[in-house]
């Protein structure tokens, strides 16, 4: 069974076949699901004509769409050929993250790809760049690409976190384990599972050797458990002890992993400002595609 059946792609402004257009082409292809390609852009040189000039600065912005819809249409005539059912959509929009958030309440898609922008840290902390924006706010499972090592995943890291004992936590990660399954599952990809253990700074300070000993091993035992529940094999299951972020990044290139998958939730806007989450340091560093996936409501 697949577990696509309606992907989203954002394509690039620059009309260029991105590694983001291949992926989702590809599992479009892989899985059957259908495909809908949306275009969103805007340019202020236009906006300014349109503002001085409405009506040259309307034919001008006309023109610019349908150059964009043009190139879309010359796309599509290509994945017919390969049997992918495509629809696209190209709007005009600013900003672009309230458009495109409106377009996936409406199109209800399993999954979003996009590709990855990297900002320097200054400019991610004063205009939150889209990728980060939509780490915390997109509803569906986004999965945003760097590069293509393989058209269709061949290796997936699923990276739960079993630090946290309260039922919310467990079902969030056998949320992100479900996800990685069926990403695995429709692709025929390896999956592996990995939790990175680190000491709690609220006892950092305090430590001693038994109670490290104490919460590793419970950490240890949890997570077996869970790997045991989705039958992956002792070989595939990594324990890691270490900053989360970096051993999961180190992890996937050891491995040649082609998607992280893990969870993305709302920080505060300090621990934001201060640190980032784990899904964004993963995202910045990561030799391959992330797959973000929110928790339930």
């Amino acid at each position: 069974m697949n577990h696509f059946r309606r992907i989203m792609l954002l394509a690039s402004p620059s009309m260029r076949r991105t590694a983001a257009f291949e992926r989702a082409s590809w599992l479009a292809q892989t899985t059957g699901a259908s495909l809908h390609i949306s275009l969103i852009d805007y340019d202020p040189g236009i906006a300014k004509a349109l503002q001085a000039h409405p009506a040259s600065g309307e034919k001008l912005r006309e023109a610019y769409l349908a150059q964009r819809r043009d190139w879309l249409a010359q796309e599509i005539l290509g994945l017919k050929s390969r049997r992918i059912s495509a629809t696209t959509q190209v709007c005009w929009a600013n900003p672009l993250k309230t458009e495109l958030l409106a377009q996936i309440a409406a199109y209800a898609p399993d999954l979003i790809v996009k590709d990855v922008h990297h900002e320097p840290l200054l400019r991610r902390i004063l205009l939150r760049p889209l990728d980060w924006q939509l780490l915390r706010e997109c509803p569906s499972p986004l999965l945003l690409v760097g590069s293509l090592n393989h058209a269709v995943p061949k290796v997936v890291i699923a990276a739960v976190d079993v630090s946290g004992g309260d039922n919310a936590v467990s079902r969030f990660n056998r949320l992100i384990l479900g996800h990685a399954q069926a990403l695995a599952t429709d692709c025929g990809a390896e999956l592996h599972v990995t939790y990175a253990f680190i000491l709690p700074v609220s006892i950092a300070g305090d430590f001693s050797g038994e109670i490290y000993d104490s919460l590793i091993r419970a950490d240890r035992v949890a997570f077996d458990a869970l790997a045991k529940e989705y039958a992956i094999p002792s070989e595939r299951a990594h324990f890691l002890v270490g900053p989360p972020a970096t051993e999961i990044v180190e992890l996937a290139a050891r491995k040649g992993a082609d998607a992280i998958v893990l969870g993305a939730s709302q920080h505060p806007w300090i621990d934001r400002l201060l640190m980032g989450t784990t899904a964004e340091a993963v995202l910045e560093r990561s030799p391959c595609d992330v797959l973000a996936i929110k928790p339930e409501a």
